[in-house]
This record gives structure tokens, sequence and C-alpha cells, in this order.
């Protein structure tokens, strides 16, 4: 008899084990990769307004000496306007299409948080990414501090990669930046960037000498 009621427990045991491991996976995927911050879908119709943009680079103040001309400016830009644009670059990058479902993009008082979800395999999930801001030489630079899907870190190098330079953008994967360049305005240079009000704001100044 004992036994047999040994080789009755061996199932049991294992049954035990199997449910035990998928009630950690669940409790895992609940805990950490279920998708929790709401987010715009990545299928939602964007209009940017070209003429709003313009706008908001639109000088609000000159000054006028013997030499020169100094003009300022401050665009400011919100969260939800910031989304937009993200999901606008983001339908250009094929490579994320058959994944990508929404994007967000969150201000904090040092960091814009970029909040994506995914799909792989039909399993929806969340990545985080987050990016530090500063001036440097008349330009914006967005670093790249951290990534995750989870628990588990997006390097920087995987993430870069994918990215694509434009004239305006630039791309330096070695540090993990990403540069809001004015180059082809050789009189205009970024010398500002703070979030106040839950608004990412950027200054400029330009001059023409005479």
């Amino acid at each position: 008899m004992s036994k047999k009621k040994s080789l009755l427990r061996i199932p049991l045991i294992i049954l035990s084990v199997i449910l035990v491991l998928l009630l950690a996976v669940i409790s895992i995927y609940y805990i950490w990769f279920k998708p929790k911050v709401e987010v715009k879908p990545i299928d939602s119709e964007i209009t940017i307004n070209k003429g709003d943009m313009i706008k908001k680079f639109i000088p609000n103040d000159l000054n006028f000496s013997n030499k020169k001309i100094t003009a300022t400016a401050t665009a400011s830009f919100s969260e939800e306007e910031l989304t937009d644009l993200s999901i606008e670059i983001f339908k250009n990058i094929d490579e994320l299409k058959p994944y990508l479902t929404g994007s967000k993009i969150y201000l904090n008082d040092n960091s814009l948080d970029l909040y994506l979800h995914l799909k792989y395999k039909n399993i929806p999930l969340e990545a985080k990414l987050k990016f530090t801001y500063s001036v440097s030489d008349g330009n914006a630079i967005f670093h790249y501090e951290e990534g995750k899907v989870g628990f588990f870190n997006i390097p920087k190098e995987i993430l870069f990669s994918r990215l694509t330079e434009t004239s305006s953008v630039k791309i330096n994967s070695e540090n993990g930046d990403v540069i809001l360049t004015l180059d082809d305005l050789n009189v205009v240079d970024i010398t500002n960037i703070t979030i106040e009000d839950n608004l990412l704001k950027i200054s400029f100044e330009g001059s023409i000498k005479f």
C-alpha cells in the first residue's frame, strides 16, 4: 500500500510544481511586464499644424544695437504635442511597426519619460525610456539614462542602432545622446531647456551682425 501511495503522490507533486511555476510566471508578468501606464494608440490620426509649429519659433523679443540685431524666442511643447511628434516618428520606423501599439511622453522635473506599449507574440508589454536634458554648444542634448522592459534593461547600443539622423537631429551612439541642432541656421543657437507648468520649453537666440 505504501508503494502505491508513493506512486500516486508523484503525479500530484509534479502537478503542484507546475501550478506553482505557472502562478509565478503569471505574477511576474502582471507585476513587471503588463502595461499599466496610459498611452496614445500608434494608429491614432495625428494632425500636426505646421502653422502653429512655426508660431512657436517666432521671436518674442528683439534687441537692436549699433553692431547687431538679437532676437530671442521660447518654444513650448505640451506632453500631448510631444507624444504626437513621437508617434509620427515611430510610424516611419519599419522595424517597429509589427510590435508598437502605443506611445506617450510624460514630463518630469528633470527628465522626459517615454512609455511604449508593444506586442510580442500577441503578449502586451510596456517599455519605459528615460532621457535627461541639457544644452551644450548651442545644441539641445537629450541623454538616454535608462530603459526597461519589465526588469530587463534596454542597452543603449540596441536602442541607438535603430535611430536615424536628420538635418536637425543628430545621434551620438557612444554617449547615448539625441542631439537637437540648428546648424543649418548659422545665426541661431539653443540657449536653454526647462520643464515648467508641465511644458517643455526650449529657448533660442539668433543674431545678425551689421
